[in-house]
């Protein structure tokens, strides 16, 4: 493999015509156990990588994917990540640091395992901005994060994400997007999401997102799917323009000290959980939740069924703060 040591820089940059490969020959001809050990960008290196080729690569000691970015001052485009054993690419957050990679016309298909996974460890940021390419055909789920007190903020646009999970066991391997873990916040604009095996998106609420221009079609479900959470500190919901269902199936509880702000136009249709139990939203005791509509884009808080009694409702407790502007609750 290839470890790029902080302090160091690899810079590979190709050309349409030209690219700059890196794999693995005997793999790519069938060889059994003869995949290279992939490309790590270390906390503190610099990566430059342009018109780049990196297939059969292994999760192994030289980082984790075909790919693996953990530096702050990384850069990938036009690149091709592709039949890597297990993930394909693979970005992190160090303890206590940050990585901010940006990338642009990437795609990242047919790996073994995960396409992408996104990871911050204790006190880290990961916040990449990734523009243009897809994420496609990979064994399971398109993109999967994993913080620990942490935070992963993800940017994302002009990325189709499609046919992921054919070979995913559990939920979490077969969706297109699939975050369930606190302190995930992204921004998704103009994605399109078809034929993943799970739901389109699973996302862990507790966290801000801004969603615009979502397009679903033929997953395993079309939606953007809320499992329930405990909302902590300042969140910010804007998901009046997603493109697509948002289905709640669990309790959204509004947690002491903290606020959720709803923008306008966000619906929210709230369905039973795994034991056929109806579902609440529950703003708790100093908690605090802003739904703030207008005349012609209301917040709506619904049921998934249009059945008397499907959810619970909002229950507001002692001292919390809520502020309703033309809402609809039903």
């Amino acid at each position: 493999g290839i470890a790029v040591a902080s302090g160091g820089s690899l810079i590979a940059e190709g050309t349409p015509t030209q690219p700059i490969t890196f794999t693995s020959r005997l793999a790519a001809a069938g060889d059994v156990n003869q995949y290279w050990i992939g490309l790590w960008a270390q906390q503190g290196s610099a990566l430059r990588l342009d018109y780049c080729d990196i297939s059969y690569g292994s999760d192994g000691n030289f980082g984790n994917g075909g790919l693996e970015i953990d530096s702050d001052d990384a850069q990938v485009q036009n690149c091709q990540i592709h039949h890597n054993q297990g993930t394909g690419l693979y970005l992190l957050g160090p303890s206590n640091g940050a990585a901010r990679p940006v990338l642009s016309n990437v795609e990242v298909t047919d790996n073994g395992g995960t396409g992408v996974h996104l990871e911050s460890r204790y006190g880290a940021t990961l916040a990449v901005v990734w523009d243009g390419g897809s994420i496609s055909r990979n064994s399971w789920s398109g993109v999967t994060a994993y913080t620990s007190s942490s935070i992963v903020s993800p940017t994302l646009r002009s990325l189709t994400i499609a046919d992921n999970g054919a070979s995913g066991d559990a939920p979490e391997r077969r969706g297109g997007i699939y975050w369930n873990q606190h302190n995930v916040s992204p921004t998704l604009t103009d994605l399109t999401l078809t034929g993943n095996a799970g739901a389109a998106i699973t996302w862990y609420c507790n966290g801000s997102i801004m969603a615009h221009n979502l397009n679903a079609t033929g997953n395993g479900a079309d939606e953007l799917t809320l499992p329930g959470c405990d909302v902590t500190g300042g969140r910010q919901w804007d998901l009046g323009a997603a493109g697509l269902s948002v289905r709640v199936t669990g309790h959204i509880n509004v947690t002491p000290n903290a606020l959720l702000s709803i923008l306008a136009g966000t619906r929210l249709r709230f369905d039973k959980n795994q034991y056929d139990s109806p579902t609440r939203l529950e703003v708790q005791d100093q908690a605090a939740l802003y739904a703030l509509g207008t005349a012609v884009r209301p917040v709506v808080f619904t049921g998934a069924a249009q059945t008397a009694g499907w959810w619970e409702g909002i229950a507001a407790r002692q001292r919390a703060g809520l502020v309703l502007r033309h809402c609809e609750i039903g």
